[in-house]
């Protein structure tokens, strides 16, 4: 005779509290959650998923040191608490302590292998440090587990474009396959385009603000014909500055979606009956996918923000030039491609600039060599190709400014780096960043000649470098991102810097070294060649901008 069934186990109150909050903060509703997590909480006071809930309540509400906190003290209790362990990685990151990161994220996985968004924020600190290959297989994998979650599946795409042993086949197929399994926003609403004379144009960023796409996309959105076009920004504001202001006062219906759902910007995009979206975002953070994936308007275009196709069938075309997209860039891409015949960039230069210092090679008597781009674009190949020159050239000393550098630890690993290639680390500046304005242009001055990161090279970054004055030297490869420093330099007529492969930049930058008179004259008139080129007229670039516009929307050549 077989022994009865035993009785099921009581329900666990804790559990059952745990998963109220969860409800409730799935819903948007936070006072509801506070309610119930301040109740759970006098009961189970020492309950790490409940003090865990706590931690992400805090943070949303923008208290970082009580989040920080709390979620310490969950995984004091229980060291493999996923949410804990994600939110005080994410925090780490916040501090720029990405090594700090990893620490707890690995320790937390160890115990939990299946929490997706915590392995994303292990990519993340990964990609943080330039160790994108080891990102994007802790990346790829998260994505795979919650293939709707935009932000996860945001970070394995972003880290496929630092990942330099990728063929474009293979990254075109990533972005396919996860963008695939990101379901459309929803709206009951039916696409309907104004069909009025005037073309009707949004622009979705999260970076209206201090950012190199706020500053790239303001010269377009300040001389828009307003006779022929009418503007809709769509602004994902996590902070505010003086450039957000001078966009918002401008002529154009201004739209804050911060904080809405995809459904609800869906809904609203599609009540604006715009003919052309242009998505300024991509997959990158604050990107919205899954509403291009719903159709806000009838043509949507990827422009500035994401250098790749975003693998949408929904997205109808991606912006660039005829060096970041050259002939035959179809097949890598699978979209249509549209290119800006003034150059994908507009290098109209901002107010305030400080002067261009004398070349330091004149007063040290040695070359300094630099790059202020962000660790992401530390990869492998980038500091094997610098380190060959720093030894053919031993009096030369590199000077690198990133974010990540604030991190004592992180310092540490970049110059392992560069000495398992047999360089000297006393040769290796590392400096935190400053911040944006003139005080981080100034560091400019230290520098004779600024090297290119491959495979995802600089955008503003090398901007910035040539409106300082210093030359940058690129080696461009095969994709979008790769191609950008290339594009900036055959605009303004020196094409002497873009190399043609590894042995070919070696011996380019040995000669410009070799030569500080040639180098110094590249530098006296490097403000006067950007001034002069046809992208630095805003007015025209942007006249060129409609017309691709028009174009586009089936209205023009």
């Amino acid at each position: 005779m077989s022994s009865p069934n035993p009785p099921p186990a009581p329900p666990d109150p804790a559990a059952a509290a745990l998963a109220a909050v969860h409800q409730a903060l799935v819903a948007g509703d936070q006072d509801r959650a506070g309610l119930l997590l301040g109740q759970a909480l006098a009961r189970w006071r020492d309950h790490a998923g409940l003090l865990a809930q706590s931690a992400v309540l805090n943070a949303m509400a923008g208290q970082a040191g009580a989040a920080a906190a709390l979620a310490d003290r969950a995984l004091a209790l229980d060291p493999g608490e996923p949410t804990a362990a994600a939110l005080r990685a994410r925090l780490h990151l916040d501090d720029c302590a990405a090594v700090a990161a990893e620490t707890v994220a690995r320790t937390a996985l160890e115990r939990a292998p299946g929490a997706a968004r915590l392995r994303r924020e292990l990519a993340a600190a990964l990609l943080f440090q330039g160790r994108a290959e080891e990102a994007l297989t802790q990346a790829r994998q998260a994505a795979r587990s919650l293939p709707d979650a935009a932000e996860v599946v945001g970070t394995a795409l972003l880290a496929s474009l630092y990942d330099d042993t990728l063929a474009p086949a293979q990254r075109l197929a990533l972005h396919r396959e996860l963008a695939a399994g990101l379901a459309p926003a929803r709206c009951p609403q039916p696409l309907s385009p104004a069909n009025e004379a005037v073309l009707r144009v949004g622009f979705y960023s999260p970076d209206f603000r201090n950012h190199p796409v706020g500053h790239l996309v303001a010269p377009v959105l300040e001389q828009l014909d307003g006779s022929r076009f009418r503007a809709f920004c769509y602004a994902e504001l996590g902070q505010r500055d003086a450039l957000t202001a001078a966009l918002q006062a401008l002529p154009h219906a201004w739209r804050e979606v911060t904080g809405r759902s995809d459904d609800q910007v869906l809904a609203l995009m599609r009540s604006d009956r715009l003919d052309v979206l242009v998505d300024l975002a991509g997959h990158s953070h604050g990107g919205r996918p899954r509403v291009l994936r719903g159709r806000a308007a009838p043509v949507q275009l990827a422009w500035l923000g994401y250098p790749f196709s975003l693998g949408l069938p929904e997205l109808d075309g991606l912006v660039g030039d005829d060096i970041v997209l050259p002939p035959g860039a179809e097949e890598d891409h699978g979209r249509p491609l549209l290119r800006l015949p003034l150059g994908v960039f507009c290098l109209q230069a901002p107010e305030g600039l400080p002067p261009v210092a004398p070349p330091p090679m004149t007063a040290r008597g040695a070359p300094t060599l630099g790059s202020f781009n962000h660790l992401a674009k530390l990869s492998d190949a980038t500091v094997a190709l610098w380190s060959r020159l720093l030894r053919a050239r031993p009096d030369a000393r590199l000077v690198l400014c990133a974010i990540p550098l604030l991190e004592a630890a992180t310092r540490q690993r970049v110059l392992a780096r560069f000495v398992d290639q047999g360089v000297d680390p006393g040769r290796i500046e590392l400096r935190p960043p400053r911040p944006p304005g003139p005080d981080f242009l100034r560091q400019y001055d230290d520098i004779d000649l600024a090297l290119d990161p491959l495979p995802f090279s600089g955008g503003a970054t090398t901007l910035d470098a040539l409106r300082q004055g210093v030359p940058v030297l690129t080696l461009p490869g095969a994709s979008f991102a790769s191609r950008m420093s290339a594009s900036l330099l055959s605009r303004i007529g020196l094409p002497e810097f873009v190399a043609a492969d590894a042995d070919d930049w070696l011996a380019r930058a040995l000669s410009w070294l070799a030569d500080p008179g040639a180098l110094a004259g590249v530098r006296a008139g490097l403000r006067r060649r950007l001034a002069s080129a046809p992208a630095a007229d805003g007015e025209r670039y942007t006249r060129s901008f409609e017309r691709l516009l028009l174009g586009a929307a089936g209205r023009g050549p």
